[in-house]
């Protein structure tokens, strides 16, 4: 009797896991519920080699950049065969210094960026400094009820998908082709699939995604003019 009640504890324990919603933004939530049933996970680093249309492959190519130009030391890819969601190690300063996106596939194994989407500025920051999370919910989400604002406003947008060609990627057999900065310029990476993270872990990383606008952690890194802030995003597999 105790191992059958054992049993049905851990199907019912299984089946909540399996069945989380994660935000009240329905079609991002439809989103990363795909990511977590259905994603496989890798890490990536750069392969030390980037190509360039009008000079074939290089190896620095911070050179034919008047901006700063960010290589990733590790990129956390998260693939499904509709979508590829992105998490960089570095600020794009570009991309108003996003490090997470989602790809939507637009051809066999080439995906384009997908729509932006994110939450209203402000609530992330005055958390940290009041050292409370009131605007935030059990799953890291914005409590869209208690900051009185409609999440319609800010989920993903599906009529958005491959409306542009850049940024774009190819994914293919655990490769990845990468242009994210310059247009003229794809970088390489060599990817590895996590394959002994726990449903928990994955999650985790799924979480990530619920903004794409950065959460902020005290490091520094260079913008696009060679400044240097103290406000970074961290690629950590740990959410916060």
């Amino acid at each position: 009797m105790k191992k059958l009640l054992l049993i049905l504890i851990c199907l019912f324990v299984s089946s909540q896991l399996s069945s989380e919603e994660f935000t009240v933004r329905k079609n991002l939530n439809k989103i990363l519920k795909s990511f977590d049933k259905k994603g496989e996970f890798y890490s990536c680093s750069y392969d030390n080699k980037s190509y360039h249309e009008s000079q074939g492959y290089i190896s620095n190519p911070q050179k034919y950049s008047q901006e700063y130009y960010p290589v990733f030391k590790q990129i956390i890819l998260v693939y499904t065969k509709e979508r590829i969601g992105l998490i960089v190690s570095e600020p794009v300063p570009r991309w108003s210094s996003r490090i997470k996106y989602i790809f939507s596939k637009e051809e066999d194994n080439h995906f384009v960026l997908g729509d932006f989407y994110g939450e209203p500025l402000g609530f992330h920051f005055q958390s940290i400094y009041t050292n409370d999370g009131i605007y935030w919910d059990d799953k890291g989400d914005l409590d869209w009820k208690k900051v009185k604002i409609d999440p319609k406003r800010w989920d993903y947008d599906f009529e958005n998908e491959n409306t542009g060609t850049f940024p774009y990627l190819v994914f293919k057999n655990s490769k990845l082709k990468l242009s994210m900065n310059l247009t003229s310029i794809e970088d390489f990476y060599i990817c590895k699939e996590m394959e002994l993270l726990s449903k928990i872990q994955k999650k985790k990383i799924v979480r990530r995604f619920l903004s794409m606008d950065p959460r902020f952690t005290v490091k520094k890194y260079r913008s696009r003019t060679g400044e240097t802030y103290t406000n970074t995003p961290d690629l950590g597999i740990q959410y916060d």
